[in-house]
C-alpha cells in the first residue's frame, strides 16, 4: 500500500468519523425535543422489565444486523435523558446476542451476504434513501413536530452512513491477503484475541470480523483453536463504536458506553480464561478440527447466551461498577435531590402538593440565577481567578439545565390532571418562572461568552467612566433580581408594585449607555468593536429585567388579591424601596 492509498484511506476514515459524530449529535438533540410527545413513556414501557428490555435489544439488533447501531442509539437515548442506565444495560446485553444473527444468516445463505433480503435490511443500503426523503420532508413541512422527527431520521441516517464510510475506507486493508493471513497466524489465544480486537476497532464491525473468519473457514480452513479467540476479540473490539458515540455527550452517555465496554471485557476475558484453563486439563479434541460456518455462528451465540443468563439477573451490579469508575458529579447529586422533591406519587394523589414541590425547584433555580451575578462580577473584577470561577459558572449553568429539564417534564405530567382554577394559575406561575429563569440563564451565558471573547484580547479595553457605568447598571440589575426573587420565593406579589420603577431606571441606564457609546465612537474615543461590546452587555441587563417583569405579571395573576404579610415585605415598604432605588441611581438617568 503506497502513500497515496494510505492518505485516501485516512481521509475517508476522518470524513466518516465527522459524519458519524454529527449524526449522533443531531439525533440526540432532536430526541430531546420529542420527549414530551410520549417517546420517553414508550421506551419506559418497553424497557421497564429486564427481560423485555433484553428482548428489545436482541430484536432491534437482529433486524438491523448491527449491535453498534443499537448501542449507539442507546447512548443517544441516555444522552437525551430518555433512558436510564438501569434500562440501558439490559438493552445492551440483548444487543450483543442480536448481533449474532448476521453470522447465522451468512452461514445459512451466502458468505458475502449478497442476497436480496440482506441487502434491503442493511442500514448502509437504505439510510441514504431515508436521509433524502427526510431532508425533502424537512424542507417542505411547516409542522415543528414533523421536522423534529425528520431530524432524528437524518441524524440516524448520517450516523449509519458515517459508519459505512469508515468501514469502506478501511475495506482495502481488510481485503489484503497478508492481513487476512495475519488473523490465522496466531495460534496463541492472547495474540489472536488482540489481533481481532485491533481489526474490529479498524473496520468498526464485529460482524465484519466474524464474517471474514467464516469466509476463511470456508476457503482455507481455520481450526476452532484460532476461531474462538478471534470471535472473542471481535466482540470486544465492537465497543469502540459506542465509545466514539459518547464523545461530547453527557456524563450518563459516557457511562452507557462504559456499560457496553465492561460487559464485553467481563464476558470475553473470563470466558477465555475459563475455557483455556479447562482445556489445559481436558484437551478438547474439537479445537484441532476445521471450523464450519454454523459452528462459528454457534460459538458466537453461545458465549452471549451464557453470559446474558449469568449477568442479566444482576445487571444492576454492572451499573454500580460504572458509577465506581465514573462517579456522580455534583450536578448529578443535585438532580437526585431534585428528583426526591418531584415525587411522582404526588401526581396521582395530590396535585396541589405536587405544584408546591415544583415551585420549590424553581426557588432553587432562582437562587442559582442570582448566584450567576456574583460569579460574573468576580470574573470581570478578578480575571486572574478565572481558573476557579469558570468551573463554578459551568456547574451552575449545568445544574440550571438539569433542574429545568426535570421540572419541565414534571409540569407536563401535573397539567394532565384535572386542576382547579386556583391550582391552574399556580402551575402557570411555576411554568412562567421556569421559562423566564431559563431565559435569564441563557442571557448570562451570552454575556459570559461576550466578556470572555473580548477581555481575552490583550489590546482590548473600555474607558474607565464607561466601565463604572456598566458596573452601576450591573449593581442595579442585581438588586432588582434579589428583590424579585425574594418576593417570588415567599409568594408575595407586593414586590410587583416596585417593578415599574425598577424597569424604568434600568431601561434609562441602558439607553444612556448605548447613546454615550455611539457618541464616544463618533468622537474616536472608542472603536466600533468596543461600542458593540458595551451595547451587547447593556442589552443583556434589559432582557433580564424584562424576564423579571414577566414573573411579576404571573405573580399578580396567581395571587390577584393577596396582601403582604407582616413577616414579609408589604406594599408600602415596597414603594419605599422603589423610591430609594430610583434615588440611588437617579444620577445615572438620562437628561
Amino acid at each position: 500500500m503506497n502513500a497515496t492509498e494510505v492518505l485516501m484511506m485516512s481521509a475517508g476514515l476522518m470524513g466518516g468519523l465527522a459524519m458519524f459524530l454529527f449524526g449522533m449529535s443531531l439525533m440526540s438533540d432532536s430526541l430531546k425535543n420529542v420527549t414530551g410527545s410520549g417517546l420517553r413513556n414508550l421506551i419506559d414501557r418497553l424497557t421497564k422489565k429486564k427481560l423485555s428490555g433484553y428482548m428489545l435489544g436482541t430484536g432491534i439488533t437482529a433486524v438491523v444486523q448491527s449491535s453498534s447501531t443499537t448501542t449507539v442509539m442507546v447512548v443517544g437515548f441516555v444522552n437525551a435523558g430518555i433512558m436510564t442506565l438501569f434500562q440501558a444495560v439490559n438493552v445492551i446485553l440483548g444487543a450483543n446476542l442480536g448481533t449474532t444473527a448476521t453470522a447465522w444468516l451468512l452461514s445459512l445463505n451466502s458468505i458475502d451476504g449478497e442476497s436480496l433480503i440482506m441487502t434491503l435490511i442493511k442500514p448502509a443500503n437504505f439510510t441514504p434513501f431515508l436521509a433524502v426523503v427526510a431532508v425533502f420532508c424537512t424542507m417542505f413541512t411547516k409542522k415543528q413536530t414533523f421536522k423534529t422527527i425528520c431530524n432524528i431520521t437524518i441524524g440516524f441516517s448520517l450516523l449509519m452512513m458515517g459508519m459505512s464510510a469508515m468501514s469502506s475506507a478501511m475495506k482495502p486493508l481488510g481485503e489484503m491477503p497478508s492481513f487476512q493471513g495475519l488473523l490465522t497466524s496466531f495460534q496463541n489465544p492472547i495474540l489472536g484475541y488482540a489481533v481481532a480486537v485491533i481489526f474490529t476497532l479498524i473496520v468498526q464491525s464485529c460482524d465484519a470480523t466474524v464474517g471474514i473468519v467464516q469466509a476463511l473457514a470456508m476457503t482455507t480452513g481455520v481450526p476452532y483453536a484460532t476461531c474462538i479467540p478471534l470471535i472473542c476479540g471481535a466482540q470486544m473490539g465492537t465497543c469502540i463504536t459506542s465509545i466514539i458515540s459518547s464523545i461530547g455527550g453527557s456524563r450518563n452517555g459516557k457511562r452507557a458506553a462504559l456499560l457496553h465496554l465492561f460487559y464485553n471485557i467481563i464476558k470475553t476475558v473470563s470466558f477465555m480464561a475459563l475455557f483455556y484453563t479447562i482445556n489445559g486439563f481436558v484437551h478438547f479434541p474439537f479445537l484441532s478440527a476445521n471450523a464450519s460456518l454454523i459452528g462459528i455462528a454457534l460459538i458466537h451465540s453461545l458465549i452471549n447466551v451464557i453470559y446474558s443468563a449469568l449477568l442479566l439477573p444482576m445487571s444492576g451490579v454492572l451499573v454500580k461498577l460504572v458509577y465506581l469508575v465514573l462517579p456522580k458529579a455534583e450536578a448529578e447529586k443535585d438532580i437526585d435531590e431534585i428528583m426526591s422533591i418531584l415525587d411522582p406519587v404526588l401526581l396521582k394523589t395530590a396535585a396541589p402538593i405536587a405544584i408546591t414541590q415544583a415551585k420549590l425547584v424553581t426557588d432553587k433555580i432562582a437562587d442559582l440565577v442570582t448566584g450567576l451575578f456574583e460569579d460574573i462580577r468576580n470574573l470581570v473584577s478578578h480575571p486572574e481567578g478565572r481558573e476557579t470561577i469558570l468551573p463554578t459558572l459551568r456547574n451552575k449553568f449545568e445544574r440550571i439545565d438539569i433542574y429545568g429539564q426535570s421540572l419541565s417534564d414534571y409540569i407536563i405530567k401535573i397539567a394532565k390532571d384535572k386542576l382547579t382554577t386556583k391550582d391552574s394559575k399556580k402551575l402557570m406561575l411555576v411554568k412562567d418562572a421556569l421559562d423566564n429563569y431559563s431565559m435569564m440563564s441563557k442571557t448570562f451565558r451570552y454575556a459570559l461568552r461576550t466578556i470572555k471573547l473580548k477581555t481575552e484580547k490583550d489590546d482590548f479595553s473600555i474607558p474607565k467612566d464607561t466601565k463604572q457605568e456598566l458596573a452601576m447598571l450591573y449593581t442595579a440589575s442585581e438588586e432588582v433580581i434579589v428583590i424579585v426573587n425574594e418576593g417570588y420565593k415567599n409568594n408575595n406579589p407586593a414586590f410587583v408594585k416596585a417593578i415599574p420603577a425598577f424597569r424604568e431606571v434600568i431601561y434609562d441606564m441602558q439607553d444612556k449607555l448605548a447613546r454615550k457609546a455611539v457618541q464616544d465612537m463618533h468622537s474616536g474615543k472608542i472603536t466600533y468593536e468596543q461600542e458593540s461590546f458595551i451595547n451587547e452587555l447593556s442589552q443583556c441587563f434589559g432582557r433580564i429585567v424584562g424576564c423579571l417583569d414577566d414573573i411579576g405579571l404571573s405573580m399578580m395573576n396567581a395571587f390577584p388579591n393577596k396582601k403582604g404579610r407582616s413577616n414579609k415585605i408589604n406594599e408600602d415598604e415596597m414603594k419605599v424601596i422603589a423610591e430609594l432605588f430610583r434615588d440611588k441611581f437617579e444620577s445615572f438617568k438620562s437628561a
